[in-house]
């Protein structure tokens, strides 16, 4: 009898709160998983602490020749990646009004979360369109239809993973098994709240746990399942 292969996936930004949070969910439900992260070091601490199905990939989504070389970089065993998630993406300096802002940080945002995320499915899509098989997540945010004053930069870039995931969708129409987008962050604060702090400090410390991530909207779900389980537990429960 032949074996069951495992299914294999790819997360950007493994080492964040996020990123981890739904790595140890797909590693419990029985993936092997490629951690790809920016920082190396916090990508192979997260390896040690979720076992031999995972593999660390220092990633820089900017990069593009790192980008290019993604494929070369994935171990035989964790091939052919069936899941991509990309969930890469920051404001860092962005958090400020926009006339009064650094060009280089509103940049590097764009860099990261809309023009990085588009490098690397464009870096993996093709050998999924080859196998007519894949599923790909694209991390956007509430910022993309609803406006926070201070972040246009961030705004604009999950704005563009909106759009771009719809229209991949429509270009990919038929061909593979899921595209969505529609992930979201619970936050500890309401609306008003979190304007208020945006304003008064320029920032604001979420602390992003595993029990944050919420799924909602256009969603595979066999995927979608699984991603409660890990914000809420498999009973629905905060773990």
């Amino acid at each position: 009898m032949t074996a069951t292969r495992r299914a294999n996936a790819l997360i950007t930004g493994a080492a964040g709160g996020i990123g981890s949070a739904i790595a140890a969910a797909l590693v419990e439900s029985g993936r092997q998983v490629v951690l790809a992260d920016l920082d190396e070091g916090a990508a192979g601490r997260l390896a040690e602490r979720l076992g031999e199905s995972t593999h660390p990939l220092a990633l820089d989504v900017t990069d593009k020749g790192a980008v290019d070389r993604l494929a070369e970089g994935i171990p035989e065993r964790f091939r052919p990646i069936d899941i991509l998630i990309n969930n890469a993406g920051h404001d860092i300096g962005g958090r400020t009004r926009f006339d009064q802002g650094a060009a280089d940080d509103w940049s590097s945002i764009i860099d990261t979360n809309l023009a990085g995320m588009m490098r690397v499915t464009r870096s993996l899509l093709p050998e999924m369109v080859e196998r007519n098989a894949g599923d790909i997540v694209n991390m956007s945010s509430i910022s993309a239809i609803r406006l926070v004053p201070d972040m246009a930069a961030y705004t604009a870039s999950k704005a563009g993973v909106r759009a771009f995931t719809d229209i991949l969708r429509a270009d990919l129409a038929g061909l593979l098994a899921s595209l969505w987008e529609e992930v979201d962050v619970a936050l500890p604060y309401s609306e008003g709240e979190l304007l208020s702090r945006v304003r008064e400090r320029g920032t604001v410390d979420i602390g992003y746990r595993a029990r944050d991530v919420r799924v909602r909207g256009r969603v595979a779900p066999s995927l979608a399942s699984e991603l409660r389980a890990a914000a809420f537990g498999a009973n629905g429960q905060q773990s």
